[in-house]
Parts: structure tokens; C-alpha cells; sequence
């Protein structure tokens, strides 16, 4: 059984990686992580979850997890897998979407024909003794930038307009009282 190769380095804070060659040994219960993270599945099939999504993902396959999905990829039945995973800081990776803030990706897989190659390639360049630090990122703003175009975020949710705003306001002030809809009513049309 294959443990778990590590990458980081100190020039790109904003990015790390781990390999796992083979992955018969390593089983992950449902969790979560801070980063931006995916992965690409290199060898094998497992069973990939987030969220309510189950679903066999096998070589070619990339999956994505945003900050805070809950999720698990498991091999199946014991059977050879391989994949590589980066993490990647949200606020770093809102820079590339041109954002102020990270905008979460509705995908949570993607067989987008190259982006699976575009993945392979931002590790092997990662992992080069050779490659300067100014070659791996310039290869992974390459592929974060390929990646978005891809895959573009998820609609944002629609933000409440100045008046819901005003009520919700409204409703924690006064969360020791009982207000009325006609004193709701009222707090908000000043806010009109």
C-alpha cells in the first residue's frame, strides 16, 4: 500500500498538492476543508460523494470541492485507485475569478475534455526539481484561469434588496420583544 506523497513550497503559499499512487489502504470519512481543493482521478474507480451527489468517478475524471462541501472518496471494492489533489486558497483563487470574494463552483466532477491533462500537467510542474517558482505559478494561474473559464461559478444567490435588508435589521434589535408585522411593516417602509 502507497502512503501519501506531499507537495508544497514556500513561494506559493496558495498551493498544495497530494499523490496517492495506490489507494486500496486509504479510506476517508465524509469531511470538509478550508480550501478550494481537486483532484484528478489518475488510476482505478472509486466511489465519489459531496453533498447529496454519490456517484462512481474513474480515470479522467476531476472533482471539485468547494470550502466547506462535505464529502468522500472511497476506492471501489478494495479496488486499485490512484488520484492527485490540491488545495488551493479560496482568497488566492478569487483573485483569478477577479472577484473580492471566492465564487463556489456548481461542478463537483468534470470530464471536460482538457482539463484533466491541464491538471496532470500544474502537478508534474509543481513536482519538478527543475521548475522555478515563477514557472509553477505561471502554470497554476494557467490552469485556475482555464479551470474558471471552464467551468464558470455557480449563480450567486440573489442578494436581499435595501428594505429586506432593513427588516432583518429590524427583527434583531428587537429579538427580546414580540414586534407586530404592522411595526415589521412599518420599519421597513422607512427604508423605502
Amino acid at each position: 500500500m502507497s502512503t501519501p506523497a506531499f507537495w508544497r513550497d514556500d513561494a506559493l503559499p496558495f498551493l498544495e498538492a497530494r499523490s496517492i499512487v495506490d489507494g486500496r489502504g486509504v479510506c476517508y470519512a465524509k469531511h470538509s476543508h478550508e480550501t478550494f481543493s481537486i483532484g484528478a482521478i489518475t488510476g482505478g474507480e472509486s466511489t465519489y460523494l459531496n453533498g447529496r451527489l454519490r456517484e462512481h468517478v474513474g480515470a479522467g475524471t476531476v472533482v471539485l470541492m468547494n470550502p466547506g462541501d462535505v464529502h468522500a472518496c472511497n476506492p471501489l471494492d478494495r479496488q486499485p485507485w490512484s488520484y492527485r489533489m490540491f488545495h488551493v486558497d479560496s482568497r488566492w483563487l478569487a483573485q483569478v475569478q477577479g472577484c473580492d470574494a471566492f465564487q463556489p463552483y456548481a461542478a463537483v466532477a468534470s470530464r471536460a475534455p482538457g482539463l484533466f491533462a491541464r491538471l496532470e500537467a500544474l502537478y508534474a510542474a509543481c513536482t519538478d526539481p527543475a521548475a522555478g517558482a515563477l514557472e509553477k505559478h505561471g502554470t497554476a494561474l494557467d490552469f485556475f484561469t482555464v479551470m474558471h473559464d471552464t467551468l464558470q461559478p455557480a449563480p450567486a444567490a440573489p442578494r436581499p434588496d435595501h428594505q429586506v435588508r432593513h427588516a432583518a435589521d429590524y427583527l434583531r434589535a428587537h429579538l427580546a420583544g414580540t414586534p407586530s408585522l404592522d411595526d415589521l411593516c412599518a420599519a421597513t417602509a422607512s427604508a423605502a
